[in-house]
């Protein structure tokens, strides 16, 4: 296999890998974003290895470089928009997680004002009994 249609194989990696990763997003499954983003660093690394090679290889150098370039500026073109899709979508997990944290406060404060009126209440009764 040539090392172009090598690269061509790391960029379907890539949007598969981000596929699953915005199914995750979705779904809030943070246990599964992990993995795709660690499987999507090490496709990087295979991408930045696999265009540093194309760059060396002689029977390249024949090959006009304007169109290697348009065909790779295409595919990372649809690959930056997904994974612009998936910041948005962490964005909005972000967002609603921030949303209910706020609620969950707003309720761990009812519920001490509650027990506080309850235990200053109770306190004098015990009192009068000593």
């Amino acid at each position: 296999m040539d090392i172009q249609c090598d690269l061509v194989v790391l960029y379907e990696e890539w949007r598969v890998v981000s596929g699953e990763e915005a199914q995750a997003i979705n779904v809030a499954a943070r246990s599964q974003v992990n993995p795709c983003q660690d499987a999507k660093q090490r496709i990087q690394d295979k991408i930045i290895q696999a265009a540093d090679m194309l760059q060396k290889d002689t029977r390249y150098q024949i090959f006009d470089h304007k169109q290697i370039a348009c065909e790779v500026r295409e595919r990372m073109a649809h690959l930056i928009d997904l994974e612009l899709r998936n910041q948005e979508l962490l964005n909005n997990q972000r967002g609603k997680a921030q949303k209910q944290k706020k609620i969950l406060d707003k309720s761990q404060q009812n519920l001490r004002e509650v027990h506080r009126a309850y235990v200053s209440a109770r306190n004098p009764v015990w009192n009068s009994y000593s």
